[in-house]
């Protein structure tokens, strides 16, 4: 399973939310890609269910998830959480 977390006005929600068959691969930081294609199926988590998702990415990136929240709060920007099935 693969967790990503997008601003919910994304063009990845709304194309998720119209077809959730998705592909994916493995990138460096440009987004270019460093493996193969992966088919999937995703699904967006429901807002009660996304603490423990936002409690991974807190323990993984420390100081600069608490930077993102706070500048995502400042600019009321509002995620989605999505959940991939490989």
């Amino acid at each position: 399973m693969l967790y990503m977390r997008t601003p919910a006005a994304s063009a990845k929600v709304k194309r998720i939310r119209n077809n959730p068959r998705v592909r994916v691969v493995p990138s460096d930081v440009s987004g270019n890609p460093k493996g193969e294609w992966i088919n999937g199926q995703a699904r967006l988590i429901p807002a009660e269910e996304t603490e423990r998702v936002n409690q991974l990415v807190k323990r993984k990136y420390g100081l600069l998830k608490r930077l993102i929240d706070i500048r995502s709060w400042l600019k009321g920007t509002k995620y989605m959480v999505i959940a991939v099935h490989l």
